[in-house]
């Protein structure tokens, strides 16, 4: 797993993760830590560009359920974009697709994360 973090250009209050590999769970760990350090920097708009994303376990699935209750009370928002199709079946058994905002790409993401 690969997690790249970077401000959207247009708009520096939004944080961007990007990211790549499988969280599994040797990779729940970093994961966690990722997202603890973002929100002890305060950091509650965020997008999820989970396009290089190939697999993630139920303990992924649930450290992203934490991550957008978090961004949500604090006045925040999550976005998760360019899930793949298998990833997106995932979500749409686990009834997930109804909570998390999702867009195509960055660019919508962008649109929703306000």
């Amino acid at each position: 797993m690969e997690i790249q973090k970077k401000n959207l250009e247009s708009k520096p209050e939004v944080l961007v993760l990007t990211i790549s590999g499988k969280i599994s769970a040797k990779e729940l760990v970093p994961f966690s830590e990722t997202l603890d350090e973002v929100f002890q920097e305060n950091r509650f708009r965020i997008i999820m560009d989970l396009t290089g994303l190939e697999f993630v376990n139920s303990m992924g699935i649930g450290k992203l359920v934490v991550a957008h209750k978090k961004c949500t009370a604090s006045g925040g928002k999550l976005v998760l974009c360019g899930i793949n199709s298998k990833l997106m079946k995932l979500f749409s058994i686990l009834c997930l697709d109804g909570i998390f905002p999702m867009a195509e790409d960055l660019n919508e993401a962008e649109k929703k994360v306000f």
